[in-house]
């Protein structure tokens, strides 16, 4: 397993280099950006997440957008996207 701590400066840069990732934990986080800031972080995040991935949200985040192959789901209170799978044909 292997986890990135990722501090306010480096929200700014590209995420490719940290790898691919089953669960990012982004929690209280989102409420601190702009709308518009929220989607770009969320689609780099997007860039990083395995199929099948998630990515967990704070109870204070409010994200608000759509991005094609992410579900925003819910477990109890904690907001969350999941990625899709997508099935070869």
């Amino acid at each position: 397993s292997f986890l990135a701590d990722i501090d306010a400066a480096q929200f700014l840069d590209s995420f490719d280099n940290l790898g691919q990732f089953d669960i990012i934990l982004c929690r209280n986080i989102l409420q601190h950006f702009s709308k518009a800031y929220r989607l770009e972080l969320v689609q780099k995040m997007n860039s990083i997440l395995v199929q099948g991935g998630i990515i967990v949200f704070g109870q204070e985040d409010n994200y608000e957008g759509e991005i094609a192959d992410l579900a925003l789901q819910q477990e109890d209170s904690y907001p969350y996207l999941r990625k899709t799978v997508r099935t070869s044909k």
